[in-house]
């Protein structure tokens, strides 16, 4: 049993490579980084520093999740293990694995792990359901994405899927027994992990207002994102408008939230040189696009992760010692 994830970790990994070594083999290399050496500074600036409000911004999402549901981490706990499930990511199988690493390090020590897998999971959601609002409008809007076949329908199948699991999420309140007899029916890989999902009583309802502020501020992180890589081509010269952008976008981080490859590596390239060959966009420039974005949101993750892990570790002795100090005098 425990070959299993290093299988999968081995496949994904060679899948990965596969698709890199495919994507290379279709595109002039020197190409690539003759696109990568023109990028205008000033722009790859500005695209480098709508990173941070970004990740400011989706640790607060979910911060404010977790103090709804009753935990009282604060902000900086939170940006930390929201960095950690990131630069986890990185090099697993899918942006659902990040989200698996951060509900596990955010556990650690705490009560009320269903509230928390709760969180994560409507955290989730959320995102999936403010990028099938943005697909939706881009692909409504954009004479171009016309040619994608089904892209306006898909994204409104899911925008009204994601929108009904947030009102189920927040209001769905099931029996613990009758829980206990439906996690009975799930499949036997399922039913480890059932336990933590199930939601009982126990566990407060959330209000419309508050779901749909969760889903304002996933709105709003998915707009910034969209408006640093919307910088990063016009660093490069790729002209696109910013709303086919905008969807385009949004179909690339949707694909990589499953665990189909290491990082989203292969599959991120060949979504963006399809998607950008309905604007001429070449496939050098679109892969030194997708490459390049890749490089610098890793280095900034890595970065940041590092450098909260720094903090944490420095702050934590220095409470640990004041309350200490507290008790002795008391």
């Amino acid at each position: 049993m425990k070959q299993r994830p290093l299988l999968s970790f081995i496949v994904k990994l060679a899948l990965s490579l596969l698709f890199l070594a495919l994507i290379f083999r279709a595109v002039d290399v020197a190409s690539v980084w003759d696109h990568v050496l023109k990028v205008d500074v000033l722009q790859l600036a500005l695209s480098i520093g709508l990173f941070f409000p970004a990740q400011l911004l989706m640790a607060y999402r979910w911060h404010w999740l977790l103090k709804t549901l009753g935990h009282r981490f604060s902000y900086q706990a939170v940006l930390h293990h929201n960095l950690r499930g990131q630069f986890a990511a990185l090099f697993l199988p899918g942006q659902l694995s990040g989200d698996i690493v951060r509900g596990v390090s955010i556990a650690r020590g705490s009560s009320g792990k269903s509230t928390l897998a709760l969180s994560i999971i409507i955290d989730k959601v959320a995102l999936l359901a403010a990028l099938a609002i943005v697909a939706c409008a881009g692909g409504f809007w954009s004479p171009v994405l016309d040619q994608v076949p089904n892209l306006t329908l898909s994204s409104a199948m899911l925008l009204i899927i994601t929108v009904v699991a947030l009102l189920l999420l927040a209001f769905l309140r099931i029996q613990p027994n009758r829980l206990a007899a439906m996690s009975g029916m799930l499949p036997r890989p399922l039913r480890r992990f059932s336990d933590a999902l199930l939601f009982d009583l126990s566990v407060p309802t959330l209000s419309l207002k508050l779901m749909s502020l969760v889903l304002m501020l996933a709105l709003a992180v998915q707009l910034i994102s969209t408006l640093g890589g919307f910088f990063l081509m016009r660093a490069m010269g790729i002209p696109i408008a910013i709303l086919d952008w905008a969807a385009i976008n949004a179909v690339v981080a949707v694909a990589q939230i499953f665990p189909l490859s290491i990082g989203g590596i292969g599959v991120r390239e060949g979504i963006l040189i399809g998607m950008l060959s309905l604007y001429g966009v070449g496939a050098a420039a679109a892969t030194a696009f997708s490459l390049l974005s890749f490089f610098f949101v890793a280095l900034l993750v890595s970065l940041s992760w590092l450098m909260s892990d720094l903090l944490v570790k420095q702050v934590r002795p220095a409470l640990q010692g004041e309350t200490a100090v507290k008790e002795v005098l008391q």
